[in-house]
């Protein structure tokens, strides 16, 4: 199952896409259920196990008596255990989902939103002249955004 995640993530599917598709195919998660979660096929993509790798203290347990865990964000020593389960992946290909991975996350925070001024264009002849393009693209965000300016436009050309 993991390599068909793997190879649908480098062939370039995203990770709502697979998990629509499983989702679509009726496969149930691990815990039964039958809707996957974007979230959930980014955790399996990004497990080091896969390729035979062992991570350990992920988490530490803060407290003995109430046994609170926390997430190991630097607070004690991780250990990388190479090779020290079977991998069921070669450790190439999954190096290679873990930079496809690191691009797109990257290229998401660098890529800055346009102003939503330069999309509005207006229908120039014709019955709809003066009517606006709204592409269906736009989240509701944009859409209000795009009224806002042009209640702004209209109200100061009426001044």
């Amino acid at each position: 199952m993991f390599v068909i995640f793997m190879t649908a993530y480098m062939y370039g599917s995203n990770t709502r896409e697979i998990a629509q598709s499983l989702t679509d195919a009726r496969v149930p998660t691990v815990l039964g259920r039958p809707m996957w979660k974007s979230s959930s096929i980014l955790r399996i993509l990004r497990n080091e196990k896969y390729c035979g790798d062992v991570l350990m203290q992920k988490t530490f347990t803060v407290d003995c008596f109430t046994h609170k865990k926390m997430k190991n964000t630097g607070q004690r020593p991780q250990y990388l255990l190479k090779g020290g389960i079977p991998a069921i992946i070669p450790k190439d290909r999954w190096l290679a989902v873990q930079r496809l991975l690191k691009k797109r996350r990257f290229s998401k925070k660098l890529a800055e939103k346009p102003n939503i001024g330069v999309f509005i264009s207006r229908v120039k002849t014709g019955a709809l002249r003066g009517f606006v393009y709204i592409n269906p693209n736009w989240s509701k965000k944009e859409v209000a955004q795009v009224l806002k300016k042009l209640t702004q436009e209209r109200n100061n050309k009426n001044v």
